[in-house]
């Protein structure tokens, strides 16, 4: 067994067997949910799919704020109604900038769009200084008008918008060709500080709903104040988790089995340093070989194993929420890798909020697992009383899952592979959680 195998496998072990009591009342709902195309609406036929959440609508910020002060609704009320109707949820993700930022004296600079897969490759696009005054009103007002229409939905599990967004893609240079630091006066202890305030509003315009709020690297940090890359968002996420922490949730795109959780400087590092809060989107559909998704040569190559990879990733930063592209959910071939990462969600939001009043000790004499290690069968023996009995792999996935049961249980694991698994029962009294060793 590998030293990397032997890592992840203790990963996965302490995210289902540590004291869930220590983990976090971060209030986020868990599932899988279809990512659609900006500003698109979602057809139905991804909503008939039994492992969907719901979906996570993507609108831009000036089609909701189509000038200064004036709200168009149409698109969003219109999701909502559309997700409700078969009794799914919606995540919100404002984007983009609205165009009319400067006519309302809100700062600019100019930049290169130098995104080879972008429409705008090579063009020079305008964009706001994020921690000027004027842009933390314009945005704190458009939170605040998004709470009066959708804070009491109960079908809007998340919003994205606001404080996450405020680092993202800072370039290197502006347009001339100057350092961006230098031409726009940035100071990263004055971006946390205006982070921060634009959070706290969004936590008082939505009292009772979680945010998704992006951790992305300043990547040109280090060459301009000597500070780690992922500093500013170290400082915001702790400040979140904190202040917030039934409703601070920490979200990441460009998910893939590739990305690194273990150096001190990465913005996944940051993410896996918050468990139990965990969202992200995936990179891109692996309807394409999958090459965009693999850059790191995982073996094999394949839609089902790639998009496994990544699924794995998440459960390894105890991750109980995932965007998936729309391509990737109507493809059949992908439906029980989808449907398997779905209930390992729903697995983790119950070990990281469990019910009020739960026994949690991990050692309840009245339960027996035996023989450990097995070969063809081991035997669980269970009180009396009503239990939910889970068996996971060492990446999260459940294999085994029964509700409702007591008295001696023989399991046939002749067909599991030879590894650790994870033995959960569980039910509003008590927790308790064994490993297993299939030799």
């Amino acid at each position: 067994m590998s030293k990397l195998f032997k890592l992840l496998s203790s990963a996965i072990i302490l995210l289902f067997c540590l004291d869930v009591s220590a983990q976090t009342n971060f209030i986020g709902k868990p599932g899988i949910y279809v990512l659609g195309r900006l500003s698109i609406p979602m057809s139905t036929s991804e909503y008939n799919k039994p492992f969907i959440a719901g979906t996570a609508v993507r609108v831009k910020w000036d089609s909701v704020e189509t000038s200064t002060g004036i709200f168009n609704w149409t698109f969003l009320d219109g999701e909502i109604a559309n997700a409700s109707s078969f009794g799914k949820k919606i995540s919100i993700l404002i984007v983009g900038y609205p165009y009319w930022l400067s006519s309302v004296g809100v700062p600019m600079y100019h930049y290169v769009d130098n995104n080879p897969i972008s429409s705008t490759y090579l063009d020079t696009l305008p964009a706001p200084i994020t921690w000027s005054n004027q842009y933390v009103s314009r945005l704190s007002n458009l939170i605040q008008q998004l709470g009066i229409k959708y804070s009491n939905d109960t079908i809007v599990t998340y919003i994205n918008c606001g404080a996450g967004n405020m680092n993202n893609n800072l370039p290197n240079k502006v347009a001339s060709g100057t350092d961006f630091w230098t031409a726009t006066g940035y100071n990263p202890d004055t971006l946390v500080v205006k982070m921060n305030q634009v959070l706290d509003v969004y936590m008082n315009a939505f009292p009772n709903t979680p945010a998704w709020n992006s951790l992305e690297n300043i990547w040109f940090e280090t060459q301009a104040t000597g500070k780690p890359l992922n500093y500013v968002i170290t400082q915001f996420s702790n400040y979140g988790t904190t202040t917030y922490p039934d409703r601070f949730g920490a979200w990441r795109e460009d998910l893939t089995g590739c990305q690194n959780t273990t150096s001190l400087t990465s913005q996944w590092y940051t993410v896996a340093s918050h468990p139990c809060r965990t969202g992200a989107q995936m990179t891109y559909n692996v309807q394409d070989g999958p090459s965009r998704m693999n850059q790191c040569g995982l073996v094999p190559n394949t839609k089902d194993f790639v998009l496994q990879s990544a699924f794995n990733k998440g459960f390894s930063m105890s991750m109980r929420y995932f965007e998936v592209y729309k391509e990737d959910i109507d493809d059949t071939s992908l439906a029980v890798t989808i449907q398997t990462a779905s209930d390992s969600t729903q697995a983790i939001y119950t070990l990281c909020n469990p019910p009020l009043g739960i026994d949690q000790n991990q050692t309840n004499n009245e339960i027996k697992i035996f023989p450990n290690p097995a070969q063809n069968t081991f035997t669980i023996n269970l009180p009396s009383h009503n239990i939910s009995l889970s068996i996971f792999d060492i990446t999260g996935r459940t294999i085994f899952s029964q509700k409702n049961i007591s008295g001696s249980v023989i399991i046939n694991c002749n067909t599991y592979p030879k590894g650790i698994y994870v033995i959960q029962c569980r039910n509003d009294k008590i927790f308790y959680c064994q490993k297993i060793i299939k030799d």
